[in-house]
């Protein structure tokens, strides 16, 4: 499958990728915590090519269980993980997220859209697009999202309007046909390592990129 990095090499505009971690529903096997990470990036030539450097499908048992046509967390060695992890870590980049502990008692939680979910992607968003020095930008969601249709979408271009930037381009994209998105998926497994099970050790080696970092407790 063809994969390919979205954006022109030659450009002043920052690249935003956004990717959750945890998921809304409520299932026995159900995450604790939903989470949206967002990196904004410079290089995306760079970064893109963290995506071909590693092995694929290195987690013991993967390649014959499930294999996954990308590099992904979820599929990966502890090894290529933090191997991953460093080499972002040495990335010109900017880390942004927004973790929610989700609320059983919350009528609205097995839907999609939910409106607390909406709430944290904009707050993200916010901190991002306030903090990037860049005036023009790309914003790219993983299209496994909580958000129907052109929410994100439209929630981002309204945010960077208030603080007067441009968006060239949003869309939801597929991270299998996705070489930003691939590493991105990286920074989303570290944060959600650190929410569900109490592991810091991969966002300490991210410490340095971290922007900024907000838990809502419902």
């Amino acid at each position: 499958m063809e994969q390919n990095n979205e954006t022109p090499e030659k450009d002043d505009a920052h690249i935003l990728l956004f990717d959750e971690g945890g998921e809304w529903g409520y299932k026995d096997e159900s995450s604790k915590f939903v989470l949206i990470a967002v990196s904004d990036i410079v290089n995306r030539g760079d970064f893109a090519l963290i995506a071909l450097k590693y092995p694929w499908n290195t987690r013991k048992g993967q390649r014959s269980k499930n294999p996954d046509n990308e590099l992904k967390f979820s599929s990966s060695s502890d090894e290529i993980r933090r191997a991953v992890v460093d080499h972002i870590s040495r990335e010109d980049i900017a880390i942004h997220t927004v973790a929610r502990k989700k609320d059983e008692n919350d009528p609205d939680k097995a839907k999609r859209g939910s409106k607390k979910y909406l709430e944290i992607f904009e707050d993200v968003a916010k901190n991002v697009i306030e903090h990037t020095p860049a005036k023009r930008l790309y914003a790219y969601i993983d299209q496994t999202d909580n958000l129907r249709g052109d929410i994100g979408c439209e929630a981002i271009r309204k945010i960077a309007a208030r603080y007067g930037k441009e968006v060239i381009e949003c869309k939801k994209v597929v991270s299998a046909e996705h070489l930003l998105m691939q590493p991105h998926d990286f920074v989303a497994g570290s944060f959600v390592q650190f929410h569900e099970y109490n592991d810091p050790s991969y966002i300490y080696v991210l410490k340095d990129s971290i922007r900024t970092m907000k838990i809502f407790k419902k």
